[in-house]
């Protein structure tokens, strides 16, 4: 008996904890690869900004209409003056545990060659490894709704034999479910979208306990009333920011929903055509694959899984009629149920060398996408352009912008070495200054006897300063 255990604790050591951890260690190998060789954008500048606050400050302030998790788990890793590695390498490790978390969600769905097929799907999906690679909060809202999936898959599965769920189970939610309650305000779609999913498969069923309704329940809304003493603050600091996103078309919502497939880098290498068929295809094979499961091996969890594939981006879509919120970066964690359907297609291929050349085409397409990120896609090219700045700078030079937070990119890489800020803003009918990075912003008005800087660079950003910068400048200045 007691040798049998020891069997038993081994292939359990072997099975449940040495794979995944592989996975995830070539996941975080895989995402460290050039992680600081894009310059970062202004969102990423924002996360470094607000990642310099205090906990009590970003708890109680309106200085952002985002939860502070991530931002406090940003500030462990990165310092003011640190690099982008540093700043993006808490986002690397949430990805390397997406890929962890997706194995133990493909073993607890399909076992263990569902478990690595979707760790290894994963592990080289572009949109993946394009948000490991991306300081903002979006890689820890995946992990926290893959968290939540792997309870719910495991909810519906023992409904059917057990009076009430697991701890372990209800542990697995609370966890998820906090994660994404800090993580982003658009959690509320996936909340609502896994409620939604989870309950109409219990109610369609027969046999269940009541436990699986009213414990689940009771663990969602503690773990989420634990935002609520930040809400007051973030929604005062998101009723004072400027939005200019559209709602998109639904021609253009289907275009980005099929980037979701791994294929949204591969036009850099084979054009726009080809990248949207091979994404059109990849959808159809996906959907066909959580349609077969639903159909032929488990139809509880093929529901969930169906229902989980529509609604998130359909429900973000609809509210985005009344405050626009849809777009890629907000519907990315569906793309985790992409790449599950992905797998569940493969591994219902009968023939061994069919599967195996299904699990390889798939791959090499992820690979192409991932290769055609790495080596095409640009960033916003704060670097360079910081770069050129110090290169020219000189006592008389000032910098003009046209709203105050173009300033934090610039900031990021030249630190102290900052020249004159003017923000001129025409909305806001505004003109503030800031002497250097430890002064703060001041009203600019020129005292008689002085005399504008020397030299004025204007920075703007997708042409949306106003053209007319120099002559509003020159109303306020009276220098031209």
């Amino acid at each position: 008996n007691f040798l049998q255990t020891n069997l038993v604790v081994n292939e359990w050591k072997y099975s449940a904890i040495l794979p995944p951890l592989l996975f995830g260690l070539l996941a975080f190998l895989l995402r460290l690869y050039h992680l600081d060789d894009k310059s970062i954008w202004l969102d990423e500048a924002f996360t470094s900004y607000h990642s310099t606050l205090s906990a009590y400050e970003l708890w109680t302030q309106p200085v952002t209409s985002k939860p502070p998790l991530f931002y406090l788990i940003t500030s462990l890793f990165w310092s003011p003056g640190d690099t982008a590695f540093l700043l993006r390498l808490p986002v690397a490790i949430l990805g390397a545990i997406s890929v962890t978390v997706s194995w133990y969600l493909g073993r607890a769905l399909a076992g263990s060659r569902g478990a690595f097929v979707l760790a290894l799907f994963v592990l080289l999906s572009d949109v993946n490894i394009f948000y490991s690679q991306e300081a903002r909060h979006y890689m820890l809202l995946s992990v926290g709704w893959l968290l939540l999936m792997l309870s719910l898959v495991r909810l519906v599965k023992s409904s059917t034999n057990l009076n009430k769920p697991c701890h372990s189970d209800l542990f697995l939610m609370a966890a998820g479910v906090l994660i994404m309650v800090h993580s982003h305000p658009v959690a509320v779609h996936y909340l609502l979208a896994s409620g939604i999913a989870y309950f109409f498969v219990l109610f369609t069923q027969r046999g269940y306990g009541r436990r699986f309704i009213y414990q689940p329940l009771i663990v969602v809304l503690l773990a989420g009333l634990t935002i609520l003493p930040w809400l007051p603050s973030g929604l005062e600091s998101a009723s004072a920011n400027f939005n200019w996103l559209k709602q998109p078309d639904v021609t253009r919502a289907l275009l980005e929903y099929l980037m979701l497939f791994g294929n949204s880098n591969l036009a850099f290498l084979s054009g726009k055509r080809v990248a949207l068929a091979v994404g059109l295809f990849l959808a159809i094979l996906s959907v066909a694959g959580i349609l077969f499961w639903l159909l032929r091996r488990d139809r509880r969890t093929g529901t969930l899984l169906l229902i989980l594939s529509i609604l998130p981006p359909v429900l973000i879509w609809v509210t985005g009629l009344v405050e626009p919120v849809y777009m890629l970066r907000t519907i990315m964690p569906s793309h985790l149920i992409a790449m599950l359907g992905l797998a569940l297609a493969v591994t219902a291929l009968r023939p061994e060398l069919l599967r195996v050349f299904g699990i390889l085409s798939i791959s090499a397409v992820l690979v192409s996408s991932s290769y055609g990120y790495f080596s095409h896609y640009k960033k916003e090219a704060w670097a360079d352009l910081s770069a050129q700045l110090e290169s020219i700078g000189s006592a008389g030079m000032a910098v003009l912008i046209c709203e105050a937070y173009l300033y934090h990119p610039l900031f990021f890489y030249l630190g102290e070495k900052m020249p004159v800020v003017i923000d001129l803003n025409h909305r806001r009918q505004r003109v503030r200054i800031r002497q250097s990075s430890v002064d703060e912003w001041h009203s600019y008005v020129i005292q008689p006897g002085d005399a504008p800087p020397d030299t004025i660079h204007v920075i703007g950003r997708y042409g949306r300063c106003a053209g007319r910068m120099e002559w509003d400048l020159f109303a306020v200045t009276g220098y031209q």
